[in-house]
C-alpha cells in the first residue's frame, strides 16, 4: 500500500515513488519503422509500443516498414547466413529465379515442383545472397542444403547463393523473399509478386496531409510528429518532443526538457551479429553448361550444392528434391546432389 505522499510504485515511468515528468522517454525507437513513447506525467505505465504504418520507405530508400520491420534484402540475407551475408547482384534474381527449379523459382508446389517468376516478380522469388566463402545458413532449427550459382557475364564472374531449408509443411517458407519487401519503385512483393504499395497496404489506416512533413504516421492512423512539431497534425511549431496522441503527450505543449534519468522498458532488437562456422563441405562436383542469352553477353552457369549433417532428410526426399535434374549421392549422414544444370 502505498503511503500519503508517494504516487506509484513500479513501472518505467516511475521514479522513487514519484511519476516521471510528462515527456521523457519511457521506450525508444528501436529501428526507423518504430516511434518512441513517452511518460504523460500522470501514470507509472508506459504508454502502448507503436509502429510506424506499412509502406514507409527505410533504410536510406532500401526498403519499406512492414509490421515494424523495415523489409531489406541485405538484412533478410544477413538473418539468414552465418558469416556475413547481403543482397546478391540483380543479374542472380533474373537468371536463376526465372529457372523454375529447386535453385531459383517463385512458388514452390511440392518436393519436386518449382514455379518459375516471372521477369517483373524475379525480386519477390529465392532470397539470393552472397559473401565470403565461408558463408552457410543460421543454424535455425531445421536441416538445410545450399545452392551456388555463378553467372559469367561479359566476363564478370557474379555468385549467386540461396538455401533450401527443410521445415514442415504449411509454414511460411524461410530462404525466400518476405512479403513487403521492396521490388521497385513504389513496389513490394505480395505473395511471391511484385505489386503496387497502394495493393499491398490496401485498407491500412491513412494520415491526412501526410502529417505536413513532419512527422510519420503510426499504426494507428495517427500522426507521429518529430521534435519541434505539435501534433495531431505536425503543422504547428513548438519547444517541445513532438510524438502523437497515441505516445503518451496527448498532443500538450510540454518544456523541451532532457528526459530523467530511468531503466527503460526491456526491447528486443532483430540480431545483426554474424557467426563463424567451421563445417566443411563435402565435396561437391560441378557441371559447366553454357547459355545463350538474348544479348551479346555469354551467361555460364557453374552450380554447387553443399549438405549438411542436422536433421538431414530420407534417402526417399532426397532423390525427390534430386528428381530428373541431378544425380543424388546418399552419404552415411547426409545427402549431395550432383547437379545437372540446363
Amino acid at each position: 500500500m502505498l503511503n500519503d505522499e508517494a504516487q506509484c510504485s513500479d513501472g518505467v515511468c516511475c521514479s522513487n515513488c514519484q511519476f516521471i515528468s510528462r515527456g521523457a522517454v519511457c521506450r525508444e525507437a528501436v529501428n526507423s519503422c518504430d516511434v518512441p513513447e513517452y511518460c504523460n506525467g500522470a501514470s507509472e505505465v508506459c504508454p502502448a509500443d507503436l509502429v510506424t504504418v506499412n509502406g514507409i520507405s527505410c533504410d536510406n530508400n532500401q526498403g519499406y516498414c512492414r509490421e515494424g520491420e523495415c523489409r531489406a534484402q541485405d538484412d533478410q540475407c544477413d538473418e539468414l547466413w552465418s558469416g556475413g551475408a547481403f543482397k546478391a547482384n540483380d543479374s542472380c534474381y533474373q537468371h536463376v529465379n526465372t529457372r523454375g527449379d529447386q535453385h531459383g523459382y517463385c512458388k514452390k508446389l511440392n518436393e519436386t515442383t518449382y514455379m518459375a517468376c516471372q521477369p517483373k516478380d524475379v525480386q519477390c522469388g529465392k532470397l539470393m545472397c552472397v559473401g565470403n566463402s565461408t558463408i552457410t545458413p543460421k543454424n535455425l532449427g531445421y536441416g538445410w542444403r545450399s545452392s551456388t550459382v555463378n553467372l559469367l557475364i561479359n566476363g564478370v564472374l557474379i555468385t549467386c547463393r540461396s538455401a533450401m531449408i527443410f521445415q514442415e509443411e504449411g509454414l511460411p517458407e524461410l530462404g525466400t523473399v518476405l512479403d513487403g519487401t521492396k521490388c521497385g519503385n513504389e513496389m513490394v512483393c505480395q505473395n511471391n509478386t511484385c505489386v503496387s504499395l497502394s495493393v499491398a497496404n490496401a485498407g491500412q489506416p491513412t494520415c491526412a496531409n501526410d502529417c505536413s512533413g513532419n512527422g510519420v504516421c503510426n499504426e494507428n492512423g495517427n500522426c507521429h510528429c518529430t521534435p519541434g512539431w505539435k501534433c495531431p497534425d505536425c503543422s504547428q511549431a513548438y519547444d517541445g518532443p513532438g510524438g502523437s496522441i497515441d505516445s503518451g503527450l496527448n498532443c500538450e505543449a510540454v518544456n523541451a526538457t532532457t528526459a530523467a534519468t530511468t531503466t527503460p522498458a526491456t526491447t528486443t532488437e532483430a540480431e545483426t551479429t554474424t557467426e563463424e562456422t567451421t563445417t566443411e563441405a563435402e565435396p561437391t562436383t560441378e557441371e559447366t553448361t553454357t547459355e545463350a542469352t538474348t544479348t551479346e553477353a555469354t551467361t555460364t552457369e557453374v552450380i554447387t550444392t553443399e549438405a549438411t549433417t542436422t536433421q538431414a532428410p530420407d534417402i526417399d526426399k532426397c532423390f525427390n528434391i534430386c528428381h530428373t535434374n541431378a544425380t543424388c549421392n546418399v552419404y552415411m549422414a547426409f545427402f549431395d546432389c550432383e547437379c545437372n544444370v540446363g
